[in-house]
């Protein structure tokens, strides 16, 4: 991609409404003073090497980024859709997804910073335990992608809840793609569905119900863990790591991007 490919590649996935084309084709020719002609070519070309497609919405014909090929979402993860056959390299862990309606996929910056913070910390933290003995708790599982990511890492038990049938439906299906369907149980519900306690809780959501749930979320969660916030804006991060702060969690980690933030919060002596 050249540089106004990139720019308009970050514009859509960073986007909180659907973009359509005229409002893309306003936006590059306020900004970089093109033609029309310019931006057809422009989409044209992103489209044809996969990198964006159009989808129609009740009536609306918008531009959203494809995953309909595999993509590298952090140095060790790559997601791809179930319609692509990909050989991974050495030490990759590839998540194989359907294409659905639940968010969750990769298209948003909040899961891909989730997954990153995951991936870095399953694959490299010195666990006390085997990772096997560990479990995790997915919170909104959307598509199920972190719960299975969680359980192809090696977790030893994955918890998913979601209150929409359909995502629920989804992640089911996600999971059997992935071969974990045996590692990783999900539940139409909120948290009260998930019995038991966690090493490991994944809870990518607003920044409210964050905070709200922050009581609910830690007793769902063993003395020695770890918690990874997604969803939050950037200037969130900081505010929400404050708040679990007071509840004997310090941040490792935190990532940035596109106006999006995500941190890793730590509890305990669960690390060698």
């Amino acid at each position: 991609m050249d540089d106004i490919e990139k720019h308009v590649y970050r514009y859509i996935s960073s986007s909180p409404i659907k973009i359509t084309f005229g409002v893309l084709r306003r936006y590059l020719v306020k900004e970089f003073d093109l033609s029309v002609t310019d931006v057809k070519e422009i989409v044209s070309k992103l489209i044809r090497s996969g990198d964006l497609c159009y989808t129609n919405h009740y009536g609306n014909v918008n531009i959203e980024l494809s995953y309909d090929k595999p993509v590298k979402v952090s140095k060790n993860v790559v997601l791809k859709p179930s319609s692509v056959t990909y050989h991974p390299q050495h030490g990759e862990t590839v998540v194989t997804l359907e294409k659905g309606f639940s968010f969750g996929c990769g298209a948003h910056p909040s899961t891909r910073l989730a997954i990153r913070l995951m991936d870095d910390a399953v694959s490299n933290f010195r666990w006390k335990k085997e990772k096997s003995a560990l479990s995790a708790l997915d919170i909104g599982t959307g598509s199920g992608v972190l719960g299975i990511l969680a359980a192809k890492l090696g977790i030893g038990f994955v918890c998913a809840v979601d209150t929409d049938p359909c995502a629920v439906f989804e992640s089911k299906k996600n999971a059997f793609l992935n071969s974990v369907e045996k590692v990783v149980t999900i539940l139409n519900g909120d948290l009260e569905a998930a019995d038991g306690q966690y090493s490991i809780v994944l809870a990518n959501l607003r920044f409210p119900t964050l905070t709200a749930l922050r009581g609910e979320l830690i007793r769902r969660m063993k003395k020695n863990g770890i918690i990874i916030l997604s969803g939050l804006k950037e200037e969130e991060v900081f505010k929400a790591s404050g708040a679990y702060k007071n509840l004997g969690f310090s941040m490792t980690n935190f990532l940035m991007e596109l106006g999006w933030g995500a941190c890793l919060l730590l509890r305990g002596d669960l690390l060698r």
